[in-house]
């Protein structure tokens, strides 16, 4: 029924006419777009909450990541600290 659509579409006629041709709306419209044109498209069919949930997975890695380092710099600097202090 997608493709049905996009046909339609490409004689001219708008979404919202499209949509009442076809008895759907156009939220439906714009759900099946999102699903089929990716698909049809070759880019990835993985739904966007899944390619949401990896970006969030990455990012969390880089936050734990900078967070050690941002220890190991307090360290660091908490062990220069007590040379000068003692050095003097």
């Amino acid at each position: 029924m997608y493709q049905q659509a996009v046909q339609l579409l490409g004689t001219g006629k708008t979404i919202p006419a499209v949509c009442m041709e076809l008895g759907i709306s156009a939220a439906t419209f714009h759900r099946w777009r999102r699903k089929f044109a990716r698909s049809a498209n070759g880019a990835e069919s993985v739904p966007k909450v899944l390619r949401g949930r990896d970006r969030v997975q990455r990012l969390v890695i880089e936050n734990d990541r900078l967070k050690q380092l941002v220890a190991e710099l307090m360290l660091e600097n908490a062990f220069l600290k007590d040379a000068h202090e003692n050095g003097r």
